[in-house]
């Protein structure tokens, strides 16, 4: 296999798991973090890894409230 080819394979490796990553849905990861943080509680979990929302997020007992992310795709770049 060229180079050429070779890299036309690695980006469409890359574009694929961004993909996945931007499509990861969110409660997944919610469900991992509270086996591995049992103090860690996060209700209502809906979006994705890059764009979601919790509506109460409890840390050891303490209510830190709502939270919801977004990922700015342009802050890599600096613009």
């Amino acid at each position: 296999m060229n180079r050429a080819a070779l890299r036309w394979w690695l980006l469409g490796a890359v574009a694929y798991l961004v993909f996945l990553g931007a499509t990861f849905p969110a409660q997944y990861l919610a469900d991992h973090l509270s086996k591995k943080l049992p103090q860690l509680r996060l209700v209502g979990v809906e979006g994705s890894l890059f764009s979601g929302s919790a509506q109460q997020v409890n840390y050891a007992g303490n209510d830190l409230g709502a939270v919801d992310w977004h990922f700015d795709w342009l802050a890599p770049f600096g613009l």
